[in-house]
Formats: structure tokens, sequence, C-alpha cells
């Protein structure tokens, strides 16, 4: 089927084909139109390509096309002015519609202002918004740009399972997997409680809410690996940046002992896909000037600054800058502070050493003290999960050698660690936390058998995707979204 490419081809040839009538046929949808008394001009694509056609006879002025219509053209002339893309009906010219809409069922009305909100509620139609296809193609490039550089690191591309017994987290935010087929599709793990070496109860297969207990076995034996997969969290969490399926690119290293270095390897990564935005112009191409409102209550931004700039300047901020590293307890340090000098007020003012940094805390660090991303490093034992490699700090406290960078507007965008790669301090931290060893033995096995240190850690892609596009909703940084309470209709 033709596309608008070969019309493209033949413009790009120049006065070669000029003054012809082209019998190549072409096919697009209509975006926009613009009439005028002696003239009509019809903005088409065709998901890639872009072209104008004029209607200089008067050709289609008893047709009444419609916004989101597909049309074929042939036998049309071709623009003389090198700087548009434009072809021009003649007397020869014939169009027929291949795509009609049906105005009674088509939801979109021509000069009707599309929201966010209205475009989510449409979701097998909100892609015909040029902000959101234009969205896809950014989220696209910038997985591109992350795959090449750990590529080129020599990581390894691995493909671990999305179906498991484990909680990596140990959060207990899973979706169980049931089937109508078998009442134990798979054989459950059961495992032996020492106290009374009784038998559990078999545990129950899950989505999994992150893939790093496997990508540690196969970074054993390949030293570095990587994935990009979709992890599931059942949290109970409608905000604007909270999903509870998205994608994450988990990375796990060999032979490495410092989460600085973990660090230095998260902005190295992070800058060189920046690096591509600003040296190959691919980003710019994709950022509408036009931002949908959430909802027709929001207000217009009046300001004359476009969008474009606005972007160009954060993605610069975030290349040439070097972020910071802060130790957990100097970043309560200093929110403890500034809360007694009254220089700042949260919601939660009450925060101390033990107590996980909250979203307004994290905010306030990178976007309001900073200025930039801050990797916050060394938190309590208390706080984490309990593959943490276990440390002290210089009060004696109990801490694990981690980090999450936070990036402004957003919080936290990674989390890594180190991992615990001894045997038995890893097991009595999972018997401390009541959790049953027996049914993670594969896990504590590697411990015992040619043990490496390794650490590693998880991006959130739609998050990075929300702060270099300039989105306001994580919910729009993925294609059919998945949160608490949403409709799945779709």
């Amino acid at each position: 089927m033709p596309s608008l490419k070969p019309a493209l081809e033949l413009l790009s040839h120049g006065a070669k084909v000029l003054n012809k009538s082209i019998n190549k046929p072409i096919q697009g949808t209509i975006k926009n139109q613009k009439k005028f008394k002696t003239l009509t001009f019809y903005n088409l694509s065709d998901g890639i390509n872009k072209l104008q056609l004029t209607d200089s006879c008067n050709l289609l002025k008893d047709r009444k096309l419609k916004l989101g219509e597909v049309i074929k053209i042939n036998n049309y002339s071709l623009s003389d002015n090198p700087k548009f893309n434009e072809i021009i009906t003649n007397n020869d010219t014939v169009i027929e519609i291949t795509g009609p809409i049906d105005e009674n069922d088509f939801p979109f009305k021509p000069k009707e202002k599309k929201t966010l909100k209205l475009l989510r509620d449409l979701p097998q139609y909100k892609f015909q918004s040029e902000y959101l296809s234009n969205l896809l193609k950014f989220r696209s490039l910038i997985e591109t740009s992350l795959i090449n550089y750990l590529s080129k690191e020599g990581l390894v591309k691995v493909a671990p399972p999305l179906i498991t017994e484990n909680d990596c987290e140990d959060g207990g935010e899973t979706f169980q997997i049931s089937t109508s087929a078998s009442k134990n599709f798979f054989k459950p793990t059961s495992g032996s409680n020492k106290k009374n070496d009784k038998k559990t109860l078999p545990k129950l297969s899950n989505l999994t809410v992150s893939t790093q207990l496997h990508l540690e076995i196969m970074a054993q034996a390949l030293q570095k690996v990587y994935t990009m997969t979709p992890c599931f969290r059942s949290e109970k969490s409608q905000t604007n940046r909270h999903l509870c399926e998205f994608w994450m690119l988990e990375v796990e290293m060999g032979y490495i002992d410092s989460v600085l270095d973990l660090c230095e390897f998260s902005e190295k990564m992070i800058k060189e896909v920046v690096k591509t935005l600003l040296t190959e112009n691919k980003g710019l191409e994709l950022i509408s000037e036009y931002e949908p409102l959430e909802s027709n209550e929001d207000k217009k931004d009046l300001s004359n600054i476009r969008r474009s700039d606005l972007l160009l300047q954060k993605w610069r901020k975030l290349y040439e800058v070097k972020w910071e590293v802060l130790e957990y307890g100097d970043a309560i340090s200093l929110l403890q502070e500034n809360i007694k000098q009254g220089k700042i007020q949260f919601e939660n003012d009450n925060i101390k050493w033990g107590d996980e940094l909250q979203t307004e805390h994290e905010k306030w660090l990178t976007s309001v003290y900073y200025k930039k991303p801050v990797f916050v490093i060394n938190y309590p034992k208390v706080c984490k999960p309990f593959y943490m490699k276990q440390n002290k700090d210089s009060m004696n406290r109990d801490i694990v050698n981690n980090f999450d960078l936070l990036f402004p507007e957003i919080g936290e965008i990674i989390g890594g660690s180190l991992r615990e790669d001894d045997y038995a301090i890893l097991v009595q931290e999972m018997e401390g936390r009541k959790m049953d060893v027996s049914t993670l033995k594969w896990y504590t096995d590697l411990r015992k058998n040619g043990s490496i240190p390794h650490g590693g850690f998880g991006l959130g892609f739609e998050r990075l995707i929300v702060y270099l596009y300039g989105l306001k909703n994580i919910k729009d940084a993925i294609p059919f979204y998945r949160s608490y309470k949403s409709s799945l209709k779709i």
C-alpha cells in the first residue's frame, strides 16, 4: 500500500520532475486543514512522513473531507518551493477516501481542544494526537540510546522470567497468577520452617516486581548483564508518578565493590542519552510546541517561552553539571536544620535518622536546595530490602551500601546497591525479617559456591521519560497505562 514516501522522494529530486502530473499514488491521514477563498491546505501524515496538500483547483471544495480521514491521491503536481514538502492538485488529480470517518462514532470534533484527560479515556484514538504520537517516538529514541550505551560498555542483554515465586523487594505488593487450566499450573515450591520442621504452605506464582535476583545468577557467569522488561507492583497509589505496570531497565555487574562506582556508571549512562538528544537533534524534532491541557478547567500557559527551548535548557543542565553525592545521614541533618530554622515546611516535619525520605523531601533536595540530580547513599538497613550489602556508619549504626538517584520534579528515578555476598550475613538477615530462607535456597547458594562481589540498579524508565519530555503525569509516558483503580477496557 502506498504511503507519502513516493512523493517525498520525488520532491527530493527537485526540478527534474517539476510541472509534471505524477502518476504515483500516495496515501495519508488528514491531520489539519485550512480553508481560504481560493485555496485549501491539508496537512497529511502517514505516521512517519508529513506532507502538505494544496488544493489550488478547488477540486475538493464540495467533498467536505474530515480530520482523521485517510485519503489516496494520484496525478498530482510537485511544488517548486524547496522549503516545503508540498504537492498541488491539478485538473487530472484523483482523490479517494480510503479510510472514512463515521461522524456519529468518531469522538474527536473539528477545532476541539483535546485534553490529556480526554485522550487517556480514548486509548484507541489517543495516538492520533501529534503530542502523544511524538511521545511514542521519543520513548523509542531514549530506549534505543540506553541499549546502545550498555552494549558499547560490554553488557550482555538477557531475558529473565516475568513469572516467578519471589517478591524481590519483600514488600508483599505482587500480582498473583491464577489460571482456569489447572489449580497448580506450576509446581509450587514448599519450604521448611526450622523451628518446627514442618512444611510451610506452597508459594504462589506471581508477576515479577523486579528481575534482579535472576540477573544476579547471570552476572555471576557473564559479569555484566542488563534487561529491559515490564515489572508489576500492586501498589495502591493514585499519584501522577505511580504505575502498577511499568518498564524497568535493570543492570547487574560483577567484581564491583563500591557504591560510588554504581553512581558514576548511572550518571554516565543517563548523560550519554542526553548527549544524543543534544548532538543529534532527534529529540527536539519530536517535541510538540503545543502541549494539551490536563483538563478544560486548567489554564493555558500564557508565557511566550517555546516548549522546546525549556526542554533544551533542562537537557543541557542535566548534561553539563556534576551530580551531587550526599550521605543519607547528611540529607537528614540538612532537612532537620532547614525545618528548625523555618526555611521549609513539610507535611512530614518530624523526619529523623532511620526514616525513609518522602517525595516532598526528595523534591526539596533536588529542585530547591541543590537544583540538580542527587545521589543519596548509605541508607539505614531498616529502610531497605534484605539483599543489600551491610555496613556501619561513623556512629556504628547499621547501614547498607546503596544509592537512590533523585531527580528534580520527580524524586527517585534509580535505586541500586551492592549486594550482600556473605552467605552467613545474608541468611541471618533473611531470618531476622521472618523470611522463609528455604524457598530462596537457589539465591543464597550463590554465596556459597563461587560468589563474587557485585551490585546493580533499576531505572524506572517511565520516570526518565516524564523528566526528559516534560510530562506532568506518568500515565502518559507509557502507551496503555495500568494504575490503581484504572480501567482495563483496552
